[in-house]
């Protein structure tokens, strides 16, 4: 019955929270979940930027190796921020002239896609370890 609704609904939310939150009387929801956002395409344009940079890279063993732990990373069954984050810092401090190819992978469309694909937890991480 009608009636029987209360007529002010109030609440508190504390903490480092993620998520959706419904508060009301007679509300409705739905939601719509993107199945396999990352396509062969995108793994094969992620692929051809590293190995772009890796011809750059001639001449360097070091920086070739951590392009590979790189692309290692980004390309497992899910990202593995820690790792894309040490790598990352090492470019930035060891090859700064470099950070922007760097950053053009990792904070790319084809990244993007990946850390979405792996859940709200995993991106929080990303952003909390990168600041992408």
């Amino acid at each position: 019955m009608a009636n029987d609704r209360p007529e002010h609904t109030s609440i508190h939310i504390g903490g480092n929270l993620t998520g959706q939150v419904n508060v009301g009387n007679s509300n409705t929801l739905s939601w719509q979940q993107v199945q396999g956002g990352v396509t062969a395409a995108d793994l094969a344009e992620l692929r051809a930027a590293v190995d772009a940079l890796r011809t750059a890279l001639t001449g360097e063993p070091e920086a070739v190796s951590k392009l590979d732990e790189l692309e290692t990373a980004l390309t497992g069954d899910t990202v593995d921020v820690p790792a894309v984050a040490k790598a990352h810092g090492w470019f930035r401090r060891t090859l700064p002239g470099l950070i922007g190819a760097v950053n053009r992978i990792v904070f790319g469309p084809v990244v993007a896609k990946l850390v979405a694909a792996g859940g709200d937890e995993l991106a929080a991480q990303f952003r909390h370890s990168l600041g992408g």
